[in-house]
């Protein structure tokens, strides 16, 4: 094995940003379907796998989740701290969110809230599923809506079922540069709290 097959992964994570803006350009559903293949190959808690995934790609549903989204994002954004409420106005942030109806997929992401570590376990799959994305060249954002169990309502997904993420699919128009990331000593400490 190479070098560079070694460190594939690390080139993928590395290279891997969130976009907001998508070409409507087509891309191909087994390329998807591949990314969801990775997804299922987490680890989950006692292996119960208690993540679903809905794939959507009819323009009308797709405008009527964004609608539901940009009603609970409008409300969360009208209560939002004021520190929260600069950053979110540094980063162009704000209540639409028209990446939901430009991409040409979107993925609601549930976890099955009556299994052991649902969330923790859908979580890691998402992890698994954007570095396949990025394989693909694929891109995406993991969009968690502000009162998504409002947001569940138009899923009309069985009230066990906890909405975790929708993630736009598709090909990033998204020009700006990823943001950075802390060296690993930053993060990293061994043997004691504190200690590098």
């Amino acid at each position: 094995m190479t070098k560079r097959e070694r460190e594939q992964l690390l080139e993928l994570a590395t290279r891997r940003k969130t976009s907001r803006i998508f070409l409507k350009t087509p891309i191909n559903l087994n390329d998807v379907y591949y990314c969801l293949k990775v997804a299922i190959q987490a680890p989950s808690g006692a292996n119960k796998q208690p993540w679903r995934f809905l794939l959507i790609d009819e323009p009308a549903e797709k405008d009527k989740i964004r609608s539901a989204c940009e009603q609970q994002e409008k409300r969360f954004h009208e209560k939002v701290k004021r520190n929260l409420k600069r950053w979110f106005t540094a980063k162009g942030i704000d209540y639409k969110k028209p990446f939901l109806s430009e991409a040409p997929f979107l993925l609601a992401v549930f976890s099955d809230q009556r299994m052991p570590y649902a969330t923790e376990s859908t979580w890691l799959s998402i992890g698994y599923l954007l570095l396949a994305l990025e394989e693909k060249s694929i891109s995406s954002l993991t969009y968690t809506p502000s009162y998504a169990q409002e947001v569940k309502k138009v899923f009309e997904a069985p009230k066990e079922y906890k909405l975790e993420a929708i993630l736009p699919i598709g090909l990033s128009n998204d020009r700006k540069p990823k943001e950075k990331r802390r060296p690993l000593k930053h993060s990293l400490y061994r043997n004691s709290w504190g200690a590098h």
